[in-house]
């Protein structure tokens, strides 16, 4: 159990192949929505490689992960670098 709340869970990026989180990724992003569903803060971050100019994009796959499991976008916060 987490005691407290905080103001944003920080997701940190990690490897992704396309679209596909590698299981590092997903295991944070799933431990990060829980901590969002579970009220213990009310708005997600997440930070890593996401130059939008390149092929690879942490952010982006990991952004859409998120959006897809039912978080509100308004919830969601992208850090690029």
């Amino acid at each position: 159990e987490i005691p407290g709340t905080a103001d944003a869970v920080v997701i940190l990026g990690a490897s992704v192949k396309g679209n596909k989180l590698s299981q590092v990724v997903q295991d944070r992003v799933e431990a990060a929505i829980q901590l969002y569903l579970d009220k213990k803060a009310p708005k997600i971050l997440i930070s890593g490689d996401g130059d939008p100019t390149k092929f690879y994009n942490e952010v982006k796959a990991i952004n859409r992960y998120v959006i897809n499991r039912g978080i509100p976008p308004a919830d969601v916060f992208v850090d690029f670098a």
